[in-house]
């Protein structure tokens, strides 16, 4: 899963993003997106308008803004468009938020972006991935078990912890096959 590709040159959070908004950019990506599908796997993007977070400097520099961050895209126009997006296609929607305003108050906390990705599922009718600080198997598997979303992305947990996956289904009680190269740790 490709993360945070701007369809949109001003979309973009910083300069140094993934775009797909050209012909040139898909021409691109093709290539990837079949090594990928040739192995077995299903290639993912994750489409992204970075709204009002928007025209930051890059991240490994600052997090300041180069422009000003005005308004914002509000939970109804997702809504709207998640189902327009159903429409042409769109398999499933990976929710997430703004939030790097000055003025946002976002509450974090474990699986705090959650009700975003029910509210999608249920009013825009599309499958949605949950994300925000989903780090606990058990957490992970009630927001899918529950029907808050279809999916869970770990993103941050799983560059902190790759192997989370099979560790996971070790405390819910799954055997997975290991890779073999790995089966002595297990």
């Amino acid at each position: 899963m490709a993360e945070a590709t701007a369809v949109a040159p001003e979309g973009r959070i910083s300069p140094a993003d993934l775009g797909l908004w050209s012909e040139a950019h898909a021409e691109a990506l093709a290539p990837v997106a079949r090594f990928i599908r040739d192995r077995g796997a299903v290639p993912g993007i994750q489409l992204a308008h970075a709204g009002r977070k928007a025209s930051t400097d890059i991240p490994w520099r600052s997090q300041r803004a180069l422009s000003a961050v005005e308004g914002g895209w509000e939970l109804e126009r997702s809504v709207a468009l998640a189902g327009w997006l159903k429409e042409v296609g769109i398999d499933l929607i990976d929710c997430s938020s703004g939030g790097l305003v000055p003025d946002a108050k976002v509450p974090a906390g474990p699986g705090y972006l959650t009700p975003f990705s029910a509210t999608l599922r249920e009013r825009a009718g599309i499958a949605t991935a949950a994300v925000g600080m989903i780090t606990d198997p058990t957490q992970a598997e009630q927001i899918v078990a529950t029907g808050l979303a279809d999916a869970v992305s770990l993103a941050w947990e799983l560059l902190r912890h790759p192997y989370w996956p099979l560790h996971a289904a070790q405390a819910l009680g799954v055997d997975l096959p290991w890779p073999a190269q790995y089966a002595r740790a297990k």
